[in-house]
């Protein structure tokens, strides 16, 4: 029992590094707060929930299985989920889409900077994240049933 414990001790926490839980604790707050938002409003679209979910047992998985560290895997993959989101939306509303563009801003910085300061496997991981947010959104979105409120 104190493996499973010390697993996700050491997957939320970075092995202890709290620049990296800082950094990547904010940017999943940042990728969902366009949906938090929404769903004060009322919105009908809510599959965003389903896919963070679903990533966020994807991460979880990597622990137990690969021994990786970090929550990555979530704003990596809820940024991709976000780009196609904001593809299909368009340009207007403007004020929705600012908060949703200021999110995936700050998701690519953060593939960035990881970029710069981590190995070559870091980012591959992050892109590979990146397109399963985008596959989930295709997958969890039917185009007839998308509506903004």
């Amino acid at each position: 029992m104190n493996e499973w414990i010390s697993t996700i001790e050491n997957g939320l926490s970075y092995n202890g590094s709290t620049l990296h839980m800082l950094i990547n604790y904010f940017l999943i707050a940042i990728s969902v707060l366009p949906y938090c938002i929404e769903s004060v409003r009322r919105t009908k679209h809510r599959a965003w929930v389903l896919a963070l979910c679903i990533v966020s047992l994807v991460q979880v998985l990597l622990w137990f299985l690969l021994g990786v560290v970090g929550v990555s895997v979530i704003w990596c993959a809820m940024t991709g989920y976000l780009l196609i989101d904001f593809k299909r939306r368009g340009l207007k509303p403007a004020r929705k889409n600012g908060m949703m563009l200021f999110s995936i801003l700050m998701g690519v910085g953060g593939i960035f900077y990881y970029f710069i300061t981590f190995p070559m496997l870091t980012t591959v991981a992050h892109v590979v994240a990146l397109l399963i947010g985008a596959g989930l959104f295709l997958l969890l979105v039917k185009k007839e049933k998308y509506r903004l409120s």
